[in-house]
């Protein structure tokens, strides 16, 4: 479904369906006295005011407050998986970190991380490397065009732990020839890193039922997929202009 396409109220509306509450028990929940400033924003007499959603940021109610407004990601925060040490997944006894996942895994995370930056559409090369013990940094690279050659223009460094969260989400670009600046967007940004739980999320299901079903002589997981090095290793480039050697 295309939800971008409907208006603020229209998913206020959707996203009331998805998690299955009334209107009139979100008014109890966000301590409205009367369900009227609901219905009223449904039935679309009036607009979502900054009030409502801040109190629907103060509730813990899951609703994505970026999609809600604007319609960008889901609707719906969800909350990776977690075991009794940080989020855990195990596949015959072992331990599942990100390190350990095949390049099918690698560029389905790359791919789903370049929607969340905005970089979906854009030229762009990614690579990856082991980081932080058994975590994953992917870096991107993306290009601008000029008289039809591409040229860098920025860099972005997405750490993944092992614990599978973003520990960190850096912005990098050239000011001069020799100097290049860099940006915590976390810092920034901090609703960005619901969106990368957002974009986390069925991947990581799915490597969830994958690792359930198993086979010891029949899996996509590996102790060492990516070999402890400071190099980084080519996953894919949207343009076939950037020279990616995998």
């Amino acid at each position: 479904m295309k939800f971008y396409l409907k208006t603020p109220n229209q998913r206020l509306l959707i996203v009331l369906n998805e998690l299955s509450i009334t209107p009139y028990k979100l008014s109890k929940i966000l301590g409205y006295k009367s369900p009227d400033t609901v219905y009223n924003i449904i039935n679309e007499k009036n607009e979502i005011s900054d009030n409502f959603i801040n109190r629907i940021k103060m509730s813990e109610l899951s609703i994505n407050i970026r999609w809600l407004t604007d319609g960008f990601g889901d609707p719906i925060n969800l909350t990776l998986k977690k075991g009794g040490y940080g989020n855990e997944i195990f596949c015959n006894s072992k331990k599942v970190y990100p390190c350990n996942l095949d390049f099918y895994f690698l560029k389905e995370i790359a791919m789903n991380f370049a929607t969340v930056i905005g970089k979906e559409r854009d030229s762009y090369s990614v690579e990856v490397k082991k980081s932080s013990i058994y975590g994953l940094e992917f870096r991107y690279k993306t290009f601008s065009v000029e008289k039809d050659k591409l040229f860098d223009f920025r860099y972005y460094s997405i750490l993944l732990s092992l614990d599978w969260k973003i520990s960190s989400y850096f912005e990098c670009w050239n000011i001069y020839d020799d100097s290049r600046r860099c940006q915590n967007l976390l810092e920034f940004y901090p609703e960005v890193n619901q969106r990368f739980i957002n974009a986390l999320y069925p991947i990581q299901n799915e490597i969830i039922d994958l690792a359930d079903n198993c086979e010891e002589e029949n899996t996509m997981f590996d102790d060492q997929p990516i070999e402890n090095t400071e190099n980084f290793i080519p996953l894919y480039s949207t343009d076939s202009r950037i020279d990616v050697q995998l």
